[in-house]
């Protein structure tokens, strides 16, 4: 996936709805601060919250070695292969060997016959504590089941593994309802209610 792509679609998307700055500078002081694993951006209006997350995301700029886009409904395996998607990209573009970490995981990443246990694995050694990894998950609404939990355990699971031990990444997630995780103490994620104190 391009990055660059996807946040022009978001930005499209969202027409004239724009977040104001101060909803973009809370956003990013809540990402800045180490407890933190990541925000929810939780909202009934889809397009102020994609707008709200390209903003977030142009605003972070180069902090973020990698940016891994991913829409719901998905599931753990199309999760995976989206960052090897972004890694091999990544590698590309900043002419990295095929030597390079980035370009090495791409390969077991997209190993369907691996269960996603392992392949996550290789990101937690391998990427996730060396560079600031974005993990931004849009629509995750359309993953959820009334309850606010996944109807997906696998893609469940992930999500929380990723969501409560980034690395030195973050995790940007954008829902119409609440999203039911394991709470960590240690590294939550937060909500921000898309418009609510900000505007």
């Amino acid at each position: 996936m391009d990055q660059r792509s996807d946040v022009a679609t978001s930005a499209a998307e969202a027409g004239r709805v724009r977040p104001t700055d101060a909803e973009v500078r809370s956003v990013l002081r809540t990402l800045g601060e180490p407890e933190n694993a990541g925000v929810l951006l939780q909202g009934t209006d889809r397009a102020a919250r994609h707008s709200l997350a390209a903003a977030v995301v142009r605003a972070l700029g180069d902090r973020a070695a990698l940016v891994v886009p991913v829409d719901g409904p998905t599931d753990a395996d199309e999760m995976l292969e989206a960052v090897a998607d972004e890694l091999e990209d990544a590698a590309r573009a900043n002419g990295h060997p095929d030597a390079h970490p980035w370009h090495a995981l791409a390969v077991p990443l997209r190993n369907r016959e691996q269960h996603w246990t392992a392949r996550f694995q290789l990101l937690t050694v391998h990427v996730l504590p060396h560079w600031p990894v974005l993990f931004r998950y849009q629509d995750v609404e359309a993953d959820l089941t009334a309850a606010g939990t996944f109807a997906d355990p696998d893609l469940g699971a992930l999500v929380a593994a990723w969501v409560h031990d980034p690395g030195r990444g973050r995790a940007v997630l954008t829902s119409a309802a609440p999203v039911a995780l394991p709470t960590n103490p240690d590294r939550p994620l937060r909500t921000h209610h898309v418009g609510a104190a900000a505007r």
